[in-house]
C-alpha cells in the first residue's frame, strides 16, 4: 500500500520538509543585509519578507500581520544579524514537532508477523 505522501507532488513534499527552515534562513539573510544597527529599512523589508513567507501557509490575516511586525522588529534590532536566531528557533521547533501517524505505520503495526 502506498503512503499518502508518495502521491503528493514533489514540490509539496519539499515545502513540507524544508519550508519553515527555508523561511527562517531567508529572514536571517534579510536581517544580515538590513541597513545598520537600527535600520528602519530592516523593519519594512523584514516585515514584507515575513508577509511573503507566511503567504504560503494557511494563516489568518491578523496572525500574518502580527508575525510580520515581529519579523520586521527582529530585522531592525541591533546584533541580531550575527546570530541566526530565526533559523535556530525554526529548526528547534521543527525538531520537536511530533510526527503524524501515517497509514503506512498503522498498516505495519497491524500486519501479522512473518514466520
Amino acid at each position: 500500500m502506498k503512503n499518502k505522501a508518495d502521491n503528493s507532488p514533489l514540490i509539496d513534499r519539499i515545502h513540507k520538509a524544508f519550508g519553515p527552515l527555508a523561511g527562517a534562513i531567508i529572514l536571517d539573510l534579510v536581517d544580515l543585509a538590513s541597513f545598520g544597527p537600527l535600520g528602519i529599512g530592516g523593519l519594512f523589508v523584514g516585515g514584507f519578507v515575513c508577509w511573503w513567507i507566511l503567504s504560503t501557509y494557511n494563516i489568518s490575516k491578523n496572525m500574518r500581520i502580527l508575525i510580520s511586525i515581529l519579523g520586521g522588529v527582529y530585522c531592525m534590532l541591533p546584533l541580531t544579524e550575527i546570530i541566526p536566531l530565526a533559523t535556530i528557533i525554526s529548526a528547534i521547533a521543527r525538531f520537536k514537532e511530533k510526527p503524524k501517524k501515517s497509514s503506512r505505520y498503522d498498516d505495519m503495526k497491524r500486519a501479522e508477523p512473518v514466520d
